[in-house]
C-alpha cells in the first residue's frame, strides 16, 4: 500500500467504530501469520492467489446479499480468467522499472521505500502465482524489515532474474 501495510491501517480503521470487518488480503499466510492479523484487528483473510469464488466466500460471511441469483459456473470461469488477465496486464504495467527502483532506493539510503516496492511486488506475484518472484521479493524483504539495509547482492540478481523472466512471460501472455 503506498502510505501504510495493512496492518497499520486497521486500527485506524478500528478507530472510526464503523463496525465493518477487515479481511486481510495477502501472501503471507502461514499460522503465525494469521493470528498476527487477528490480533491486528483483522478478523478474516483471504490468501493469494485467489479466485472470485474465494473473495465471495468470505465476502459472503459478513455480508447479507440483496438478491442471490444462480450463476452458470462457466460464467465465473470466464469472470476469473478476465480478471487474471486484468491483474496479469497491470503487473506489467507498474513493475517494468520495479527492480531499478528498489535499487535506488537502496542507492539512497530508503530503506523504507525500498522495503515497500519488495512487499508490494511479493504480494503482486503471489496474486499471479508467481512463486520463484515471490520468494525473491520475500527475501529481499525480510532484508529491509528492521530498517537496515542487509540484501546482498546474490538476492538481488536473483530478484532482477525472476522478475525479468515473469515479465517476459508476461509480455507473450498479454497483449
Amino acid at each position: 500500500m503506498p502510505v501504510m501495510d495493512g496492518l497499520e491501517a486497521a486500527p485506524q480503521i478500528e478507530k472510526l467504530k464503523t463496525g465493518t470487518p477487515i479481511v486481510a488480503m495477502t501472501a503471507n499466510i502461514m499460522s503465525g501469520e494469521m493470528e498476527h492479523y487477528r490480533a491486528n484487528g483483522m478478523p478474516d483473510f483471504i490468501g493469494k492467489p485467489l479466485t472470485s469464488q474465494e473473495l465471495w466466500r468470505c465476502l459472503l460471511k459478513y455480508l447479507t446479499p440483496v438478491n442471490r441469483n444462480n450463476v452458470n459456473k462457466n460464467t465465473l470461469t470466464e469472470a476469473d480468467a478476465l480478471y487474471m488477465k486484468m491483474l496479469q496486464q497491470h503487473f506489467l504495467n507498474s513493475n517494468r522499472n520495479r527492480y531499478e527502483e528498489i535499487v535506488k532506493a537502496l542507492e539512497v539510503g530508503d530503506i523504507k521505500l525500498a522495503h515497500r516496492l519488495a512487499h508490494s511486488l511479493k504480494g503482486n506475484a503471489a496474486q499471479l502465482g508467481e512463486t520463484g518472484l515471490q520468494k525473491a521479493a520475500s527475501d529481499v524483504e525480510g532484508r529491509l524489515k528492521h530498517g537496515e539495509n542487509l540484501v546482498t547482492g546474490e538476492q538481488l540478481e536473483t530478484l532482477k532474474s525472476e522478475l525479468s523472466i515473469f515479465l517476459d512471460k508476461l509480455s507473450l501472455i498479454v497483449r
